[in-house]
């Protein structure tokens, strides 16, 4: 409801303060710019805040009919995210319960919930981070569920597809899986989400990448966490501990880092095959293949302890960083966005 002249006049001030606005150096590898807008504090702050339950339901109403913001309306600083933290906290924990109260009845009715909830928790705690850091909030949760239990179940079915096809590839050994895997989820996000024209932002992919990398992580790990279970049922905590905290480093990161790269491409415009072949998206597209070959190549950098190495963190912190410049990339195609608009209403 706010006049025209009033609002060029907060975004001229802001463009002042905002570091967003203001051109940044890009890295020579993926092409994305340096996160010099960059505040963790202001990501993590309000993680530890003390919010309503009405607080919890309302931060999921978003990409509805009924909830969608218009362009002007939107928040173009960096999102505030919380729900992820305290949705992993609570999954954590009703894991725990699970293991304890497997491990005490050995009832193996309990086993299903366990390997649900211990493979599903982190992953979607993460998805969950890419839902709140979405600027344009237009993706419901309808939306993402859907995503993520039919792109899980069709990224992995692709994926064991493309292993027959693709067996050239075994001289490569585990490591065949950082080229394969990824294609495979990547058709999945093109067949599920690429139709919808309304979901034009890098964000947009970002999420939707999530999504299919977290349905596809959860069920691979759910996978190992059974066969481990039925060769050793002493090694269960170990599989369930080291497939949680690699969760977060994994399948979700490098999904929607290929996902993004190829909504930057795309935009509004249907999909082709040629924007498969764009620089731009061949960059972060093949960092995501690098990532997951190097993780599954049998060799260690330094042992934290039994079950994790300092090779894990370090690529972690690579598909993060790109993460999160993708995400910068995205606010910024808001801001410019936002501003033809008011322009436009201006004009008006």
């Amino acid at each position: 409801g706010s006049d025209i002249w009033r609002i060029n006049f907060s975004d001229a001030s802001a463009n002042e303060k905002n570091s967003l606005f203001k051109s940044a150096n890009k890295d020579s590898f993926t092409g994305l710019e340096d996160l010099e807008s960059l505040d963790l504090k202001v990501i993590l702050g309000d993680v530890f805040k003390r919010k309503s339950y009405q607080d919890m339901e309302d931060q999921l109403l978003s990409g509805t009919s009924r909830n969608q913001p218009q362009i002007t309306d939107l928040d173009i600083s960096w999102a505030r995210p919380w729900l992820y933290a305290r949705f992993m906290l609570f999954s954590v924990l009703l894991g725990i319960a699970f293991y304890f109260t497997f491990t005490s009845f050995q009832n193996p009715t309990i086993l299903p919930g366990l390997i649900f909830i211990s493979t599903f928790a982190i992953p979607l705690s993460v998805l969950l981070f890419y839902m709140e850091m979405n600027t344009p909030r237009n993706i419901s949760i309808f939306n993402i569920i859907l995503g993520l239990f039919a792109g899980g179940f069709v990224s992995i079915f692709i994926s064991l597809v493309l292993f027959i096809k693709m067996d050239y590839l075994s001289f490569l050994g585990a490591s065949s899986a950082g080229i394969i895997e990824e294609v495979g989820k990547l058709i999945t996000v093109i067949i599920i989400f690429s139709r919808f024209k309304s979901f034009k932002w890098i964000q947009n992919g970002l999420l939707f990448g999530a999504t299919i990398g977290c349905g596809f992580g959860a069920f691979e790990s759910a996978g190992y966490v059974l066969n481990y279970f039925l060769k050793n049922p002493e090694s269960l905590s170990d599989i369930i501990l080291l497939r949680g905290i690699c969760a977060p480093f994994m399948h979700v990161v490098w999904t929607a880092n290929a996902a993004a790269a190829l909504w930057m491409v795309k935009g509004d415009k249907p999909f082709a095959v040629s924007m498969l072949l764009n620089k731009n998206f061949l960059r972060i597209f093949v960092t995501s293949m690098m990532l997951h070959m190097a993780w599954n190549a049998p060799f260690e950098v330094y042992p934290i302890f039994r079950l994790f190495d300092v090779k894990q963190l370090l690529l972690g912190y690579i598909g993060w960083a790109i993460s999160l410049k993708l995400i910068q990339a995205g606010l910024k195609q808001v801001i410019e966005e936002r501003k033809k608009v008011i322009e436009q209403l201006a004009q008006e």
